[in-house]
């Protein structure tokens, strides 16, 4: 997501940047999905993230979704690999 926007200078959101609170605590959900539909109401945008609760509205806004069909193995370590390194902050 951060190359293709690199790429095409279309503006760029992280969800997870979105989601998560100081300490990593769960955002109110009414107000990140306020936040969310924000983001996808806009004209252009790249996201990054899943958060399936909103995908439906997500999809409905956007023109093309790019899925990328990963190992699980793969996942996971990477998963993990972020939790470590980034666990209680807020990037």
């Amino acid at each position: 997501a951060k190359q293709l926007h690199q790429i095409t200078g279309l503006p760029f959101f992280h969800l997870d940047k979105y989601f998560w609170g100081p300490n990593w605590t769960y955002p109110d959900p009414e107000a990140y999905k306020s936040i969310h539909h924000g983001i996808c109401d806009q004209e252009k945008w790249i996201m990054d993230g899943m958060n399936l609760r909103l995908l439906e509205y997500r999809a409905s806004k956007a023109d093309l979704i790019i899925f990328l069909d990963m190992p699980r193995y793969i996942c996971f370590w990477r998963i993990i690999k972020r939790t470590l390194q980034f666990y209680g902050k807020v990037t």
